[in-house]
């Protein structure tokens, strides 16, 4: 048996070698590692791979040949190799995203163990040190933040050999408060048993579903839509002063509910024949096309045009003893002009 030659390996071994086998029949070639005596057996001739040696340590190795009829042939390697170590491992970390919340902030990462076992992973603020940890891996929620302070962050991944790995920084973010939805009523408008009322959301980012109008007075009475501002309550009673809410319902099924409205009075302003003409104020011109003058007020009143139907149109409020009011905006017919609880009648050409 000649030229046997071992080529080391990643803890392993490929032993090679030629034969004189001079007429007999092989029936097995086993190699035995020197030291350690591991050893392989195979039926298949050269070259043959010997496995679980010792990195870094050197070793020969002994060939035997068997031969039908019980003969053998058995040589060894006349040079030593030195079996190789498996490369170091490399495992990283890589932050992908931070999202800032209300007071924390949520760290997804990449992990590539490269052979190892991760048994931890942490995620680490700067400034201020605050951490979360946990055994399953991305993501991490870091709470405890300071609203309005800016923070990178840093994932360190712990494994099973006690050595760990840390990513680099991630981009800067700033935990801010959330927003709260709120409803706010701008104005109300009083009719005849009606009242219509005007209100602003911020949904802050919430996507509103039902819009309701209710009186603070009288909960029976409540009007809702599903489109917003403004509503209509109707069915109120005239001379009752009312105050409304008007309460938004969301898709996750929160609420919010404004404050109360100022207090309006409904008004009967359709019969014409029964309006109490106002001592003091007078209107002029009447009939008139653009702009009517009204004297003798007080100068604190609130003035609101009525049409036929007892639709609040229009609206002024008076800060002296004489109001000019444009009102070339309104369509032609019969108005009444309601100053407190007195009214004028007023023709518009």
């Amino acid at each position: 048996m000649t030229n046997i030659i071992a080529t080391p390996g990643v803890e392993k071994a490929s032993v090679a070698f030629t034969t004189n086998n001079a007429g007999k029949t092989p029936t097995s070639y086993t190699v035995i590692s020197i030291p350690d005596n591991k050893t392989v057996i195979s039926t298949t001739g050269s070259p043959i791979i010997v496995e679980g040696l010792t990195a870094d340590r050197a070793y020969t190795f002994k060939v035997i040949v068997d031969y039908e009829g019980g003969a053998l042939a058995s040589a060894i390697s006349t040079e030593a190799v030195t079996i190789l170590a498996p490369p170091s491992a490399n495992p990283t970390a890589t932050i992908s995203t931070v999202e800032p919340g209300d007071g924390q902030v949520k760290v997804t990462f990449d992990v590539v163990p490269d052979g190892k076992t991760p048994n931890k992973y942490t995620a680490t603020s700067t400034p201020e040190g605050k951490t979360a940890s946990n055994t399953d891996g991305s993501p991490i929620i870091v709470e405890g933040l300071t609203n309005g302070t800016e923070y990178t962050f840093k994932v360190t991944v712990s494994f099973d050999d006690n050595d760990d790995v840390t990513s680099a920084a991630s981009v800067a973010v700033t935990p801010t408060a959330s927003e709260t939805p709120t409803a706010t009523i701008t104005k109300v408008e009083a009719g005849d048993a009606q009242v219509t009322v005007t209100f602003d959301v911020v949904p802050a980012g919430k996507t509103a579903t039902k819009y309701t109008v209710t009186s603070v007075e009288d909960a029976t009475k409540t009007a809702f839509n599903e489109d917003g501002s403004p509503i209509i309550v109707t069915g109120l009673t005239n001379g009752t002063a009312y105050t409304f809410t008007v309460t938004v319902t969301f898709d996750d099924d929160d609420e919010v509910t404004s404050a109360a409205s100022e207090a309006v009075t409904p008004e009967d302003a359709t019969g014409i024949n029964d309006v109490e003409e106002v001592a003091t104020a007078k209107l002029y011109p009447n009939p008139v096309r653009d702009v009517v003058t009204i004297s003798g007020l007080q100068g604190n009143e609130t003035i609101r045009f009525y049409d036929a139907s007892g639709r609040a149109v229009l609206e002024h409020k008076a800060d002296a003893s004489e109001a000019n009011i444009t009102v070339s905006q309104l369509p032609k017919g019969i108005y009444i002009v309601r100053i407190g609880t007195k009214a004028l009648k007023l023709m518009k050409i």
